[in-house]
């Protein structure tokens, strides 16, 4: 999981874009006490170093796995759902610093609607 695309993305984070990239989780259809959360909140502890040894995969089913349940066998569908939430929060990020994009967009779905 070192050069996963999920880890080099994570180090990019600050402290408080971890903080809010949970929040953005929180509004999804997963459960906070599910194992894609799991994934995050050990991965939120190694942030921003990630040290080689303790994202290893099989250090990280451990760690997952110590909760009871066994999410190890899952471990490349969480990082991949991580992953794509992760490219979601970056993406909505961007769009709401850049009002008029946002705006565009919008006036762009409406159009297609037949609402201009």
């Amino acid at each position: 999981m070192y050069k996963s695309k999920l880890v080099t993305v994570l180090r990019t984070l600050t402290v408080s874009e971890m903080r809010d990239f949970g929040k953005f989780m929180e509004g999804t259809s997963y459960r906070t006490t599910g194992a894609i959360f799991q994934l995050y909140n050990f991965l939120k502890k190694q942030h921003p170093e990630y040290p080689e040894k303790k994202i290893d995969r099989e250090y990280v089913k451990k760690a997952l796995n110590k909760g009871g349940k066994n999410t190890g066998n899952r471990l490349p569908d969480l990082v991949s759902l991580l992953n794509t939430e992760l490219e979601k929060f970056l993406i909505q990020k961007k769009l709401f610093e850049k009002e008029v994009k946002k705006e565009m967009l919008f006036l762009e779905v409406l159009r297609e609607r037949g609402l201009d």
